[in-house]
């Protein structure tokens, strides 16, 4: 009973948590296509510029 107790009230490690850099791609994702929808395409493509130099930042660091 005390085991089940304590696994309920542990964190889990910083391995088994969702990578923020993908719900932070996907917003920025949505954000472009309605920029799209709106016409601004210079917004839209400096914003898949970003997207691309920061996941591949990200990708090299390990970050």
């Amino acid at each position: 009973m005390k085991d089940s107790k304590a696994r309920r009230t542990e964190k889990p490690s910083n391995t088994e948590r969702d990578h923020p850099h993908l719900w932070v791609s996907l917003m920025v994702i949505f954000i472009l296509l309605i920029l799209m929808a709106l016409g601004q395409w210079d917004f839209v493509l400096a914003g898949f510029i970003g997207l691309i130099v920061g996941n591949g930042l990200a990708g090299l660091t390990g970050r």
